[in-house]
């Protein structure tokens, strides 16, 4: 039957199903809804799809949070900017700009707006630092907060406030089967690097660190220190033990290049290594370039994702030394450090970067003497640190008819007659390194306007820098440990268990395991005598 004819068998249909002919629409075998017009019907199933859509989000959202709180995913980077307050941050933020507009004279140009420094970014909040015998903590409990998840008392190397070993972080990662390392600026078994992998009742115990240090065996350890392992007063040499137990020792920038394998223990300094403005570049690296290496290092090992803690040491020397310049020049190498650890993290897709400091250092002001400027294109022309400044004055063996010319060409200030008087007596009456450090600093942080309140720490809070999967759980401000147990919990770590495992250690020796060292209290230094803390 052609469209449109007359048909009896139609009619017979039609009286015995009104709705024979009808266009039926999708939902017509649904009770209720099979009323609706076709159109009606096809609305109904695509708001019903939508929302099936919308729920599914949900659920694969809810998946993949509980996936990151159960900590499943492989790697975290944690920087610490040793010393790196907030006010800080703002200098290096503002000398950078003024580096890149020369022509700016203040207090009598016009301000520049600012440029946003690496950092910038990802910042999320703010971290309590003091710890349980001070308000103001040192580095090494600052550095066990984190490493520990615990506070504890200054001068404490990764043990809680009993002086009973804590397990660490690293060592829990270790344990699970991760690639672990270590890359400082500061001597390796320095107050922070020597939290993550030693445990000592006292932070001076430095040789008695670097023997735990070789014992746990990281896969990657850069920085400075050569000293505490191979001219020891136990006679050990633990750069050949360290070699006996598989380890590639690198001490020079050419080994460093062509390093590829780990177990990796580069030292470049016998010391504490450069500070940036001084370091020379074919002999030490820089620590973009250790980040760099370690990342690659760590990526090779295939462990179960890596653990790597990195350091920007001496930008709290700078502070201790009131040196604007080093501090500067510190605080940007930090800088093109979380650059190269932002750009694998982006294109790796499971590593969550976490930066803070352990306090501040210096009580830093922008702006002193009374006047509402300060002058950062002096800090921008500062050709070296005050630490190298004081080692050339001190080799002119009592002839200083030199020192305002070398004063001249590192700070580009030139030094009145007193101070250069000043400077004179301080050597003839053979004060101490770090007197005669911060008396050069103070000349040129009168001249620029900027303000030290003290030669040590404060107590201040620190910020706190993020990227990647659980970052968000650090924003606001928090106790310093709880941005340990962000990281514990994202790499799903036992600390509980780790300290058990680790209980019968002793992080207190007995002065016969070096019968020619002296113990930590015999030799331990006031902070306004030796600050680097």
């Amino acid at each position: 039957m052609r469209r449109g004819e007359w048909n009896l068998h139609s009619d017979e249909l039609l009286l015995e199903n009104p709705e024979f002919g009808r266009p039926k629409g999708p939902l017509q075998r649904i009770p209720h809804l099979q009323r609706l017009s076709v159109r009606n019907q096809w609305i109904a199933l695509g708001s019903g799809a939508s929302l099936l859509v919308f729920i599914l989000i949900l659920i694969v959202t809810s998946a993949t949070h509980s996936k990151s709180s159960n900590g499943n995913y492989s790697n975290v980077i944690f920087f610490i900017g040793d010393g790196f307050g907030p006010a800080s941050e703002v200098l290096a933020r503002t000398v950078y700009t003024v580096e890149k507009h020369p022509e700016f004279n203040s207090p009598d140009s016009k301000t520049f707006p600012l440029e946003s420094l690496a950092l910038d970014e990802y910042l999320l909040g703010t971290a309590r630092s003091y710890s349980t015998s001070s308000y103001v903590t040192d580095s090494a409990a600052g550095a066990t907060a984190y490493s520990c998840v615990q506070k504890t008392f200054n001068y404490g190397i990764a043990v809680d406030d009993q002086k009973n070993a804590c397990g660490t972080v690293m060592e829990a990662a270790k344990t699970k089967g991760m690639a672990v390392g270590i890359v400082a600026t500061s001597r390796v078994t320095h107050a922070t690097p020597a939290s993550y992998i030693s445990h000592s009742v006292d932070r001076n115990w430095e040789e008695f660190i670097a023997q735990q240090e070789v014992e746990f065996k990281p896969d990657v350890l850069f920085g400075g220190g050569a000293a505490k392992f191979n001219t020891r007063c136990d006679k050990r040499d633990l750069f050949e033990e360290a070699k006996a137990n598989g380890y590639t020792v690198i001490r020079n920038y050419n080994d460093f290049e062509k390093l590829t394998a780990t177990p990796a223990l580069g030292i470049f300094a016998d010391s504490h290594m450069s500070y940036e403005v001084d370091r020379d570049p074919t002999q030490q690296p820089s620590l973009a370039q250790m980040t760099s290496k370690a990342i690659e290092l760590l990526t090779k090992t295939n462990k179960k994702g890596f653990f790597l803690m990195v350091e920007g040491s001496r930008i709290d020397h700078a502070g201790h030394s009131n040196d604007a310049v080093a501090h500067y020049r510190d605080i940007l190498a930090f800088q093109e450090a979380w650059k190269v650890a932002v750009e694998f993290a982006k294109n790796n897709g499971k590593t969550t970067l976490v930066s803070v400091a352990d306090h501040e250092t210096g009580g830093l002001t922008l702006g002193a003497n009374s006047n509402y400027f300060w002058k950062p294109e002096m800090v921008a022309k500062g050709k070296c640190s005050a630490e190298i400044m004081d080692s050339k004055l001190r080799k002119l063996g009592g002839d200083y008819s030199q020192i305002s010319t070398l004063v001249q060409d590192c700070f580009q200030i030139t030094l009145t007659q007193q101070e250069v008087d000043d400077l004179k007596g301080a050597y003839d009456r053979k004060a101490g390194v770090y007197d005669t450090i911060r008396l050069i600093s103070s000349y040129f942080a009168k001249r620029a306007d900027i303000g030290w309140t003290t030669d040590a720490h404060t107590g201040v809070d620190i910020n706190v820098y993020g990227y990647g999967p659980d970052s968000e759980k650090l924003r606001g401000n928090m106790e310093n440990v709880e941005v340990g147990k962000v990281v514990s919990s994202l790499l799903n770590l036992n600390l509980e268990a780790e300290s058990k495992r680790i209980k019968s250690f002793n992080p207190t020796p007995q002065t016969d395991d070096f019968p020619s060292c002296k113990s930590p209290s015999s030799h331990r230094r006031n902070p306004l005598e030796n600050p680097h803390h």
